[in-house]
């Protein structure tokens, strides 16, 4: 399972580096994303933030389970 989350979790790192990318972008044409646009990067943003948290709870976990073996 852990496996699963850290393939999702460099997915949504790039995805994130993408967004950072083209955030530059209009920033440097001085723009902004528009409302939709935002609305995607919040999601991914939240998601991603999710991902991690499961991760280290897993890990977490994981790290317990063979510390009382």
């Amino acid at each position: 399972m852990s496996s699963h989350i850290s393939l999702y979790a460099s997915k949504l790192a790039e995805l994130k580096k993408e967004f950072s990318d083209i955030q530059k972008k209009l920033r440097n044409k001085k723009k902004s994303f528009n409302e939709n646009q935002q609305k995607v990067y919040d999601f991914v943003m939240g998601k991603r933030e999710i991902i991690q948290v499961g991760w280290v709870l897993s890990s977490s976990c994981f790290l317990n389970s063979a510390f009382l073996h």
